[in-house]
C-alpha cells in the first residue's frame, strides 16, 4: 500500500467514487484499495489497485458508461499537489448484505464471541461484556431486541447510519463489576495502519470456535451496506464457499492470532467474499457509547479486547 494517511485514503476514495457513479451510478457498489485477482488469484503485476465492486460486469457499454483501467487521483499533501495512477480491478459481487439471520431469536442468527472490558472512572471496577454486531437489532422495539439477544442482555446497540455496526451485550443475571476480568491480560488489537497493508495476506475467521481460513484483500475507507448504512474503515476478505454465510456476523477476524475486524456483511451469491469492520474502529465506538449513553459507566480508559471465541 502507498504511504498515505487516513484522511488522504478517505478523500481519494471519496472523489474516485464520485467520478465512477457518474459512469455508472446503478452499477457501482463500493471501491477499496488492495490487491487485484486474475482467474481467482492475486495479480503480482496489480499489487496496489482499485478494487471496484459492481452489481454485475456488463459486456456491452458505452464509452462514456466504461469503466476505465486505471484511474489517476491527484490530491493535496500540505501545500504539495501529489498525484498517483492506480490500476483498476472490477470484481462482480451481486447483492451485498449483512451477514446476520433475519431472526427474532438469537440462537444462530449471529456470533457473539469477542469478550472485552473497560474500567468505569467513579468506582474503578472492571466491568465486561460481549461485543458482536448491531444490525440484528435494527427496526427492534426493546422487548424484540432482548429476544434476540438471548440469552445475554442488550447493554448498548449501535444505530443505524451512525457509522459503526456493534452492539454490548451482558451476560444475564451476572453481575461483571468487580470480576475477575481485571486480572486476565487483554489482546492486542491490529491498529488500523497495520490492517491498511494487510490486502494479500493470511488470516483467520473465528466462529463459535471453528476457524476458517480467509485472505485479505481491500481496505475500504467507507462502505455503505443496505439496511445498516454507511460503515468506516472496513476490509473485505476472501474465503471458501460459505466462508461468509448467514450466520457469522459478528465474528472475529485474526491475523497472526491477533484480532483485526469483526464480520459484518458478505457478497450474498456463494459467501465467498466478506466485509469487516476494523476492530479498532469498534472498541472506539464502545468507549464513546458507554461514556455518552450510559454516563454511570463513563469509562476510564481504553476498552480493550480480552479474548475470541
Amino acid at each position: 500500500m502507498l504511504p498515505l494517511t487516513s484522511d488522504e485514503l478517505r478523500r481519494i476514495h471519496d472523489s474516485v467514487l464520485r467520478r465512477l457513479r457518474a459512469c455508472d451510478t446503478e452499477n457501482v457498489v463500493a471501491v477499496g484499495f488492495g490487491r487485484a485477482l486474475k482467474a481467482g488469484r492475486f495479480d503480482p503485476k496489480r499489487a496496489t489497485c482499485l478494487c471496484i465492486y459492481v452489481k454485475r460486469k456488463r459486456r456491452r457499454v458505452s464509452a462514456r458508461r466504461r469503466l476505465p483501467s486505471q484511474i489517476t487521483v491527484r490530491w493535496r499533501r500540505g501545500a504539495t499537489l501529489m498525484a498517483h495512477t492506480f490500476p483498476t480491478d472490477i470484481l462482480e459481487v451481486g447483492k451485498l448484505r449483512a451477514a446476520a439471520r433475519p431472526s427474532l431469536a438469537q440462537g444462530d442468527a449471529f456470533v457473539v464471541g469477542i469478550r472485552v472490558r473497560w474500567r468505569r472512572v467513579r468506582s474503578r471496577m472492571v466491568e465486561s461484556a460481549w461485543l458482536t454486531v448491531g444490525h440484528p437489532f435494527y427496526g427492534s422495539t426493546v422487548r424484540e431486541a432482548a429476544r434476540i439477544a438471548w440469552p445475554w442482555q442488550v447493554l448498548l446497540r449501535s444505530r443505524r447510519g451512525s457509522r459503526f455496526d456493534a452492539a454490548l451485550l451482558e451476560d444475564r443475571g451476572e453481575g461483571s463489576v468487580g470480576d475477575n476480568a481485571g486480572d486476565a491480560r487483554h489482546l492486542p488489537v491490529v491498529t488500523l495502519e497495520a490492517l491498511r497493508e494487510f490486502p494479500g495476506e493470511m488470516g483467520e475467521l473465528v466462529a463459535a470456535n471453528r476457524r476458517r481460513e480467509i485472505r485479505f484483500q481491500a481496505y475500504l475507507p467507507r462502505l455503505e451496506v443496505p439496511g445498516v448504512g454507511r460503515l468506516v474503515h472496513v476490509v473485505s476478505a476472501l474465503g471458501g464457499r460459505g466462508t461468509f454465510e448467514p450466520g457469522v456476523s459478528g465474528a472475529s477476524w485474526l491475523v497472526g492470532g491477533l484480532p483485526a475486524a469483526m464480520q459484518v456483511a458478505a457478497v450474498a451469491s456463494l459467501f465467498e467474499l466478506g466485509f469487516g469492520q476494523a476492530l479498532t474502529s469498534t472498541l472506539v465506538w464502545a468507549e464513546q457509547a458507554l461514556s455518552l449513553r450510559a454516563p454511570n459507566r463513563r469509562v476510564l480508559g481504553p476498552v480493550e479486547v480480552m479474548g475470541v471465541e
